[in-house]
């Protein structure tokens, strides 16, 4: 019996190994306390100028806007109207922290600010880690930067 001929079980799908960039997700807004759901979901179409989808969920209004651009205008327009609602953040307005460790406590954050403001432009805090049991200092320094591009696609610390 021979099963080097069979039809149909190529692996070749027709595609030379380019993976498609990765979807960005946009995460949902759920607004609280709708009395006209309808009139606000076409009011929020006509101000973004796209189509959206939307579930009723009692008295809320949970709108899954597919573009980032919509996610924005959809918050500003909830925050002119003081409209009561709740998102999550976009990936891309998150900060980033890391941590430095096995510096001495007693060193001061400024002067590993200054060291370190050849390789990263802005740092926006700096703190030493205290432990939660003792309150002591610990060899573990935090920083919170705002996320850009080049520091995603650099090496921030490499020497």
């Amino acid at each position: 019996m021979d099963h080097s001929a069979q039809s149909g079980t190529s692996t070749d799908n027709g595609h030379t190994g380019v993976a498609a960039p990765p979807k960005k997700h946009v995460p949902p807004i759920t607004i609280d306390n709708v009395t006209n759901q309808a009139v606000l979901l076409k009011h929020l179409q006509d101000i973004t100028k796209v189509k959206l989808e939307a579930k009723l969920i009692g008295t809320k209004l949970r709108i899954y806007p597919q573009m980032a651009y919509a996610y924005h205008r959809i918050r500003k327009y909830m925050d002119e109207n003081s409209l009561e609602a709740y998102t999550y953040k976009l990936p891309e307005d998150k900060i980033l922290r890391f941590v430095i460790r096995g510096l001495p406590t007693d060193m001061p954050p400024v002067e590993i600010l200054s060291r370190l403001a050849a390789k990263i432009a802005t740092v926006n805090e700096c703190h030493i880690m205290r432990s939660k049991e003792t309150g002591k200092a610990m060899p573990l320094f935090l920083f919170t930067l705002d996320k850009t591009e080049q520091l995603i696609m650099s090496p921030i610390l490499a020497t």
